[in-house]
């Protein structure tokens, strides 16, 4: 989140373009160190705004000049729109309503991914080697939603990249893998598939949504 005293900013979805050049240079035997830092500062930087906004919707909005909390009231369960929210310190001042309105429509809730969005911000900054990172970002976008309570709901990349939740999991499956593939990259994409549980329809949407690799395809 953008550090600036007014409505807040957030992380961009990344680009699909750019995961896709990583995955084809992998593929090819190139270990592209820039592309993939690039992708990945980027998954966690998107990562992080997620799990801001997903606390702010549950009553915890962080002050984006310190950081600090502000508790949000609730009226039978639902959010006052007109309620002010002030940083401790007085640093920010925003209403509700408005910081609401900075985050509709930017696919932001992660509620069912957190756990999963919290291990890849501790973990990628300490990942030493080009294998370590890549199997980061590889597992972190096949990841779904409530994985982890075995009520697998929708794509967890949607969060993350552009594209709607069928272009999503078209694009993951046409990711390219290949003899030179950093080792365990196509086994995360097995283990995707099997919880899934639906080939034939990720099939059926890859033939609807091919992807050319053209950056104007990025959604």
């Amino acid at each position: 989140m953008s550090r600036f005293p007014e409505r807040p900013r957030w992380a961009p979805r990344v680009s699909r373009y750019k995961i896709w050049q990583l995955y084809q240079a992998d593929a090819s035997g190139r270990r592209d160190e820039e592309l993939l830092d690039d992708v990945g500062w980027a998954l966690l930087a998107r990562a992080r705004d997620c799990l801001i906004a997903t606390e702010a919707l549950h009553g915890r909005v962080r002050c984006p000049i310190c950081d600090e909390t502000i508790h949000r009231t609730r009226n039978h369960g639902h959010p006052v729109r007109e309620e002010k929210l002030t940083c401790p310190e007085g640093h920010w001042s925003l209403t509700w309503g408005e910081f609401h309105r900075s985050i509709r429509k930017k696919h932001l809730q992660s509620t069912g991914l957190k756990t999963f969005f919290r291990d890849f911000l501790e973990r990628y900054p300490r990942a030493q080697t080009y294998g370590e990172k890549i199997i980061l970002v590889d597992t972190l976008l096949h990841r779904y939603h409530w994985e982890l309570e075995g009520e697998v709901g929708g794509p967890g990349a949607v969060n993350l990249i552009g594209g709607t939740r069928a272009e999503v999991l078209a694009f993951l499956n046409q990711l390219t893998y290949g003899e030179h593939t950093t080792p365990g990259l196509s086994d995360t994409k097995q283990r995707w598939l099997k919880t899934l549980n639906d080939a034939p329809r990720v099939a059926e949407l890859t033939k609807r949504y091919p992807w050319d690799g053209a950056r104007g395809n990025d959604g």
